[in-house]
């Protein structure tokens, strides 16, 4: 049986359309980067508990995305109940409040996840997230030691963790070093492309 090189040709070209198609409509899982980025820098060694510290203060970290995609959920785990923390996302270079959530946390040590209109990412570009509390955990490797920015976890790089005293309504945090990490916020990331 003789088969025709344009039939061949015809064949791969239906064949790869068929796969593009499939890409498109792709659908990615939900990926939530926080636990990978402890246990790739260490800092789910040693964990201490501060609650009700003697100040208010805003910590979280500039991050990016390896993909485009969107965050549809905040994360959020304290080691006190009862309590209410703003959890703030800004576009880094310019600024701009991306999204503002008041966080609910019933219970202690227990995660709270909140859905969101979700909010999209792009692909490299830089974006903090950050909660204004006195209650979190602080994460240290057990030698004390330090690590190099950046990390990366799944399709989220963790440029810098941040902390700053002012506790202002929107104020983003400026520096915080790369011996320890007050925790445990995050969020859940979707790629969409």
């Amino acid at each position: 049986m003789k088969i025709s090189f344009s039939k061949v040709i015809l064949a791969c070209l239906v064949f790869q359309l068929f796969s593009c198609k499939k890409d498109k409509d792709a659908v990615y899982s939900e990926e939530n980067p926080i636990e990978g980025f402890y246990i790739a820098t260490g800092f789910n060694q040693q964990i201490t508990n501060w609650i009700d510290a003697s100040d208010d203060f805003v910590t979280g970290y500039r991050f990016s995305a390896k993909v485009n995609g969107k965050i549809n959920a905040i994360t959020l785990k304290i080691p006190d109940g009862e309590e209410f923390v703003k959890v703030n996302i800004f576009d880094f270079s310019s600024s701009k409040l991306l999204h503002s959530e008041n966080m609910v946390v019933p219970n202690a040590n227990v995660n709270v996840i909140k859905t969101i209109t979700p909010i999209n990412l792009e692909k490299d570009k830089d974006y903090i997230i950050c909660m204004y509390t006195n209650d979190n955990y602080y994460r240290r490797k057990t030698d004390m030691g330090s690590i190099t920015y950046p990390i990366t976890s799944g399709n989220i790089v963790f440029k810098e963790f941040l902390v700053d005293p002012i506790f202002s309504p929107d104020n983003i945090p400026t520096g915080g070093g790369s011996t320890s990490f007050n925790g445990d916020l995050s969020f859940v990331f979707q790629q969409t492309n």
